[in-house]
């Protein structure tokens, strides 16, 4: 590192097309090798020639330039650092760890994680707000977060439920040990307001912290909508297993969740389709790249032109629930019956008293629509059209829309309650009124008083839509869906395009990965009057192409 280095690395790399770049372990190894003794090894390169570099683009590649982005903190051994006189309390754990990181209690302050509200860009008619909160929303599983604060607060990252009486600028309410607990053995009470299961050694927990795993972020995330991979779909509790077999990111290379959702002063990138706020975005090209598929030989270039047009989650997660069964539907309707509950073929309720029928499903093909980021929201108070089924959340985009690309869905369906005479979605009480007692018509009342909304006492029930997008699951190259999966096989001919391509076609694209699956893309729902490789989408011929390659 102390060495006098040479020019930059054009000094070697400026004619490009007859030395085309390698791989930088294919010249940087260690340093002074004997072949090239004044030659940077690759620790080298990257601190004094590549990070510099990179800082100086005005659109930088998605390459590390902090050193945070390589080199993770060290977390010290907690065990010596950590004592507390007696038994301690949530709140106790929290002060100690204040007691060194104050900056950081400052920093979590002001996250969505812990307002359950921020800026929400992806919000279509509500780009430039930040107040839209968690609590506004309308959904088709728990129904809405806002009548029901004392069950939703087990998922939040604080202590207490998140009503009125809550202070959110109060850093000792923090949880830090739901998202840093490393024994895999922290757990809150539902029925507590968030607060930790009183039997938890809280001490022996708080010695052992550490960067969160998969696990922890899993312990809200996987759970959500009442059991394990119930909302989302590709969310599975095997995801956190190591070496999982689920997700190849996950799996071979063991990452964790914060190596997508990067984040910064604990604000962390993601977006959801069933919460407003947005903190950063996720997707795969930050690290592959717009043009990921070079080593797929002569089709490489066709893959990469679906790319503008087609999400790679669209090819790369080609089924989701793998594992753990997902719930497609729920009727609020034949809830609160006395009847026996039986089980279906993957071992599921089909029926609760509390949320009425219920149907699951595994291995599930996903729904495809064009979507460009955006998408709208049902919020509290919102008039509906009762006469058709309502969508909640539908996905902004269509194929003239330049900036959607076709994305994987899943689609959750439910039959709710809603106000006859207003036409708007209604919100019971659950946990205090209706599995208390299963009045419909108390339990409304109450909920819609709780947010403050006019009821005109009648109700009844109407069918809802939902989507999730699907982003986790990600298959291993040899299962991404090929050509066949979505085209016609006489629609993905070479010599329809490339006239002396006779006798080039390759056996493998011409089949398809998935044969089981019949019209994965309903090519007419997405716009086109037939299998758009025969109509024409979004690909063009420019001059000099059209020649199959030597």
């Amino acid at each position: 590192m102390g060495m006098t280095i040479g020019g930059a690395c054009s000094s070697c790399h400026d004619d490009m097309a007859s030395n085309p770049p390698q791989s930088c372990t294919r010249c940087h190894g260690r340093s002074n090798e004997p072949d090239a003794p004044s030659r940077l090894g690759l620790k080298g390169a990257y601190h004094r020639q590549c990070i510099g570099c990179h800082e100086r683009q005005l659109k930088p590649a998605a390459a590390p330039t902090s050193c945070a982005s390589c080199h993770h903190p060290w977390v010290p051994d907690h065990a010596l650092l950590v004592s507390f006189d007696g038994k301690p309390g949530p709140q106790d754990v929290t002060r100690r760890c204040l007691a060194c990181h104050a900056a950081v209690g400052r920093d979590l302050l002001q996250t969505a994680h812990w307002n359950w509200v921020g800026n929400s860009p992806a919000l279509a008619g509500h780009e430039h707000q930040s107040d839209v909160s968690l609590t506004r929303m309308v959904n088709n599983y728990c129904v809405a977060i806002g009548p029901n604060l004392r069950q939703c607060s087990a998922c939040h990252i604080g202590y207490g439920s998140v009503d009125a009486r809550f202070d959110f600028t109060n850093p000792q309410n923090i949880d830090c040990l739901v998202c840093h607990d490393t024994t895999g053995q922290y757990r809150k009470d539902v029925l507590k307001g968030g607060l930790p299961d009183p039997k938890l050694d809280l001490a022996a927990m708080a010695r052992k912290v550490g960067r969160p795993s998969r696990q922890a972020c899993g312990s809200c995330h996987f759970e959500s909508g009442g059991s394990p991979n119930a909302k989302h779909g590709d969310l599975e509790p095997g995801l956190a297993e190591r070496e999982t077999s689920l997700d190849v990111h996950m799996g071979s290379l063991d990452m964790r969740c914060q190596d997508c959702h990067k984040t910064a002063a604990h604000r962390i990138a993601g977006r959801s389709l069933t919460a407003p706020a947005a903190e950063g975005e996720v997707v795969c090209e930050k690290c592959h790249g717009a043009s990921p598929h070079g080593v797929a030989g002569i089709l490489g270039r066709h893959l990469n032109d679906h790319v503008r047009a087609v999400a790679c989650e669209t090819c790369h997660v080609p089924s989701f629930a793998h594992a753990t069964p997902t719930l497609l539907h729920r009727d609020y309707s034949t809830a609160g019956q006395d009847r026996p509950a039986g089980r279906d073929q993957y071992g599921m309720l089909d029926y609760d008293k509390k949320f009425g029928s219920l149907k699951w499903g595994r291995e599930i093909v996903p729904t495809y629509l064009w979507y460009d980021g955006t998408r709208n929201a049902s919020l509290l108070g919102d008039t509906i059209d009762p006469s058709s089924p309502v969508t909640l959340n539908a996905p902004v985009g269509d194929k003239r829309n330049p900036a959607a690309r076709i994305f994987p869905f899943k689609v959750h369906t439910a039959v709710q309650p809603y106000d006859t005479k207003n036409n708007v979605l209604a919100v019971p009480n659950f946990l205090e009124d209706y599995w208390v007692n299963f009045d419909w018509a108390k339990a409304i009342a109450a909920g819609m008083k709780r947010v403050g909304l006019a009821y005109s006492g009648q109700y009844g029930f109407v069918e809802t839509r939902m989507y999730s997008a699907i982003h986790h699951g990600v298959a291993p190259a040899r299962k991404a869906l090929g050509c066949a999966d979505c085209h016609d096989s006489k629609a993905i001919a070479c010599t329809r395009c490339h006239a002396k391509a006779a006798g080039m076609d390759l056996p493998a694209h011409r089949l398809p990965v998935y044969p089981d699956v019949k019209q994965r893309l309903d090519f007419k729902a997405l716009g086109y009057p037939d299998d758009a490789a025969l109509v024409g989408g979004r690909f063009y011929v420019a001059l000099g192409k059209g020649q199959p390659p030597r």
